[in-house]
């Protein structure tokens, strides 16, 4: 029990010095009101009798039994071991009395009866007849005794006395009043203990009902209230029964005596095996029951209350105020049936535990909640003027009526709480897929999301609300629905963010791969580009919640229609950057060449020409290249082609004008060479005519050539741009030919005219 490490007896009812008493009332709720037992019938076996009668000592008995297994009781072994010292409700030896007022075992005993649970509570009472105590008192612990138990032990010693039986004389006159109803009592057993005449009537059951038959029998010596009292006894207790038992033997009145078995007589003990089980065993188990209605151990609590109150006065309660106090705890039973019928109703369909469900359901509940009351109450059976049943119902609806509005303002909480919580479902379905990042989906996954999320949204909102045709349910999932309009535009400014990043990305890409100013080769910039983007398609996707490899995705088509849109820009600049390029190279070369071969009416010899072209080119195509990034250097690069074909061109050209300007250089350079030969060798008419001046000349005209052809060389290396050495000049060897052939020309008409002459050749 709650509060107490072991099960004892706990006192519920105390007398006091001034000789009132006092209902524990905490007490009694801890052992009445426990939530596994409150609902459940309850059978209450109580000992009364003359103090030092041995009750607490018997009831450990009964203790020792229902907490023995099953196969022991059924065995009749429960008695357990001889050794083991009996334990329960305290008792001692000796001439005071031990227990006061009325105790209860602290543990309610479940035990099944019938099929059902009941559950079985003990009470022990203060001996009646002690020296500290007063009539009314024994008669009022008595009379609380008798009237809350269903099986009343009557402990009594060696005998069923007159004065014993006088002892009943107010449950006779209760019982007279509550004719009109079931029995007013269930069991009444006289326990003779310590019977001394085995051999008149045998211990045990036989024995005990014929004793109580002959003390019950009516004679002519009895007055007519002792007729009266004996006739009534059987009338108004459902059973009357007697026990013979023997006297346990004298070592129980030693001080040191703790009940073990081997100091008991075997007759008491094999007494206790038949008494035992007659009062518990699973057949002859006696539900309490008032008016002929199952008492609930919650029902029992509001009857200790109620009797309490009468008997806590200077005098003995009369039988009337008895049946009335009854009759109330018995509508007070009734109302709280209907009203926990009322509870549990609810409870059941609409309480704090279930779904939040319509506002019409809620009423249909309570008007159900409210028809079953009514029959509950209807169901138990009441004692007293109907005007006060009345009343009492009356009470009872008011009641119940004015607890609609909480149940109203509960289920409205509810019903907010399941729309808080159905947001939350598809809030946490949501951010299951986004994680600590934002949401970022293709189209199509989010449409899933967002299905997947409204159904799990719809599922716990299903869950805490009981209703399909709501129209406050539908307004919601429509709402619930219509979270796809938010979450596609935030879809979509996530989306059209990452664009932006990747495409910065791509932009960030391409320029860490050249220096400011430089620029591609069109391959290599469509291979950065071609990079540059899938490192922008790959920022963009790391950026999605869900991996998607669908063909369409509209995004990531507009990220590739903006990259393409720069890389086009890109070419264009890169064209542009490369076309200056080239014409930087063209004048470079140019430049070059100039600064070789200037003025351009020079000549160069044609391998140092080429020497000029090359270093001119190699000067270009480094200038070309100086702007690009190492490495690209493709050779099938249209832009360097372009240029290398641009340089092959002007080279053809520039070879013809040095091919020119070698001709024209040689053709001087002979016109010299003729000029001085014309100077020097064509003789004039009046030379003519001097013989010696023909012998003269064709003396010196091989003087005359080799200083006219010398001229003629020198004159035609003037015109040259000596750049190094040669092996090899074909200008200037033809050149050579071409005079030594003018020598002949001019030495053959001197050599004719000699001859003319007659002169030697």
């Amino acid at each position: 029990m709650s509060g107490l490490d072991e099960p004892c007896g706990i006192q519920v009812v105390k007398v006091k010095d001034d000789h009132t008493y006092k209902l524990d009332e905490g007490a009694l709720k801890e052992i009445l009101l426990r939530e596994d037992v409150k609902d459940l019938p309850v059978v209450l076996v109580s000992v009364a009798g003359a103090y030092r009668g041995g009750k607490s000592f018997l009831l450990d008995f009964f203790i020792k039994y229902l907490s023995a297994p099953e196969s022991l009781r059924n065995s009749g072994q429960w008695l357990g071991d001889e050794n083991e010292p009996l334990s329960g409700f305290r008792w001692r030896g000796g001439c005071d009395r031990e227990t006061t007022g009325l105790h209860l075992w602290s543990e309610p005993i479940k035990i099944l009866y019938k099929g059902q649970p009941v559950v079985v509570l003990l009470m022990d009472t203060q001996g009646t007849f002690d020296s500290s105590s007063t009539v009314r008192d024994c008669s009022t612990i008595f009379a609380l005794s008798t009237l809350l138990s269903s099986v009343q032990i009557y402990n009594l010693k060696e005998n069923i006395k007159e004065d014993d039986l006088q002892h009943l004389h107010l449950f006779v006159e209760y019982g007279k009043l509550a004719q009109d109803q079931e029995t007013a009592f269930q069991v009444l057993m006289f326990l003779v203990r310590d019977w001394p005449y085995p051999y008149q009537h045998a211990y045990g059951a036989v024995g005990g009902e014929q004793l109580l038959a002959k003390r019950l029998e009516i004679n002519a010596s009895h007055t007519e209230d002792m007729r009266d009292l004996r006739k009534s006894i059987y009338t108004f207790f459902n059973a009357v029964k007697g026990f013979l038992m023997p006297h346990p033997g004298f070592s129980v009145s030693e001080e040191k005596f703790d009940g073990r078995l081997f100091s008991i007589r075997d007759e008491f003990k094999k007494s206790l095996l038949d008494l035992v089980p007659s009062i518990f065993g699973p057949e002859n188990l006696t539900p309490k029951n008032i008016n002929g209605q199952p008492v609930k151990c919650c029902d029992l609590f509001y009857y200790f209350k109620t009797y309490m109150n009468i008997f806590n006065s200077n005098e003995l309660p009369e039988p009337v105020t008895i049946m009335k106090a009854t009759s109330e705890a018995a509508l007070m039973a009734a109302e709280r049936e209907a009203c926990d019928m009322y509870s549990r109703v609810m409870e059941g369909s609409c309480g704090a535990r279930q779904p939040s469900v319509s506002a019409n359901q809620l009423r249909s509940s309570h008007a159900h909640a409210l028809d079953c009351a009514r029959k509950a109450f209807d169901a138990r059976k009441k004692m007293g003027p109907q005007k006060e049943i009345d009343d009492c119902f009356a009470r009872i609806i008011n009641d119940l009526e004015s607890r609609l509005a909480s149940y109203e303002a509960l289920n409205d909480a509810k019903f907010k709480s399941a729309i808080a919580n159905a947001n939350k479902a598809y809030e946490d379905t949501v951010q299951e897929v986004c994680g600590d990042a934002v949401l970022c989906l293709h189209p199509t996954d989010l449409e899933v999301l967002h299905l997947k999320a409204v159904t799990n949204g719809t599922e716990c909102f299903d869950s805490l609300h009981n209703s399909s045709d709501d129209e406050e349910r539908n307004a919601f999932l429509e709402r619930l629905e219509g979270n796809i309009k938010d979450l596609r535009n935030k879809n979509e400014q996530n989306n059209l963010g990452f664009i932006m990043k990747a495409q910065e990305d791509y932009v960030m890409y391409i320029a860490n791969s050249v220096d400011v100013g430089s620029f591609f080769s069109e391959s290599l910039l469509n291979k950065k580009h071609s990079e540059a983007k899938q490192h922008a398609l790959h920022s963009f996707r790391s950026h999605r919640n869900i991996d998607n490899d669908e063909p369409e995705d509209p995004y990531i088509e507009m990220l590739e229609k903006n990259i393409k849109e720069h890389h086009s820009k890109n070419t264009l600049i890169n064209r542009n950057a490369n076309r200056t390029a080239v014409q930087a190279a063209q004048h470079a070369y140019n430049n070059h060449v100039a600064r070789m071969w200037s003025p351009e009416v020079y000549c160069l010899h044609p391998d140092d020409l080429c020497k000029v072209n090359q270093d001119a080119k190699n000067a270009a195509l480094e200038d070309f290249m100086s702007n690009r990034i190492a490495g690209d250097d493709d050779d099938e690069d249209p832009d360097r082609k372009k240029l290398i074909e641009s340089l092959e061109r002007r080279y053809n050209e520039l070879r013809d004008i040095n091919e020119s300007n070698n001709k024209r250089a040689a053709e001087e350079a002979y016109n010299h060479y003729c000029r001085k030969m014309e100077t020097n060798c064509k003789p004039s008419l009046l030379s003519i005519l001097i013989v010696p001046w023909i012998i003269k000349v064709l003396k010196q005209f091989p003087d005359f050539h080799e200083n006219a052809k010398s001229g003629a060389i020198n004159v035609f290396k003037s015109r040259r741009r000596h750049l190094g050495s040669h092996s090899r000049d074909e200008h200037l060897n033809r050149l050579i030919n071409r005079l030594d052939q003018g020598y002949e020309e001019y030495c053959n008409p001197l050599k004719a005219l000699a001859r003319e002459f007659g002169l030697p050749v």
